[in-house]
């Protein structure tokens, strides 16, 4: 669990009429890399672990969680389970919960927005707002589109704006839900 402070409006602070914080908030959290606890079928590293690991050779590749097939076989599936997780994150005193929004997940072909994901996202922050736990949001989480992987990545300078794109379509998707954003997952 991570205990942050912000001088920023909460959840709660940002509902009020008067629009004045009162007080500063702690946030006590957690977060999750949607890729490391649901996997997605898009990404770079799912296509690596394909390449290097046919299922065939391995004893995983049946989620038994969700019973969909899944490279990440030993995920929670918080994708299709989020409410639990959410649940237990509520339970353990947290105030606020941070995932990536998985750009793989939201953008799989280049320019091609999938609808179902943004609307699977939606319902989390509806989730989390319900639960009082207020969203946070990584842009990068050490995943991103095998497409981008293609065009060579973070390798080619000329791909940055390509990142940069997605970061405005994710905060012209979520901006008005999510107020705290990471652009890379640990930065440093």
């Amino acid at each position: 669990m991570v205990e942050t402070r912000s001088a920023s409006k909460s959840l709660s602070q940002r509902r009020r009429e008067d629009g004045e914080a009162k007080e500063q908030v702690w946030h006590r959290g957690v977060a999750i890399s949607m890729w490391q606890n649901s996997g997605d079928e898009h990404s770079q590293w799912t296509a690596f672990i394909r390449s290097r690991f046919p299922f065939k050779a391995l004893p995983f590749g049946f989620n038994r969680y969700s019973g969909s097939h899944s490279v990440n076989e030993s995920c929670p599936n918080t994708w299709d389970r989020y409410e639990e997780d959410f649940n237990l994150a509520k339970e353990a005193g947290c105030n606020a919960f941070r995932l990536s929004i998985e750009w793989a997940r939201i953008e799989p072909r280049r320019g091609y927005i999938d609808l179902e994901a943004v609307a699977r996202y939606n319902a989390m922050l509806d989730s989390l707002e319900r639960l009082g736990l207020e969203p946070n949001a990584s842009l990068h989480h050490f995943t991103h589109p095998q497409w981008f992987e293609d065009l060579g990545g973070w390798e080619v300078e000329a791909n940055i704006p390509i990142f940069v794109d997605w970061c405005i379509q994710a905060v012209e998707l979520f901006g008005n839900r999510i107020h705290f954003w990471a652009t890379f997952n640990e930065p440093t």
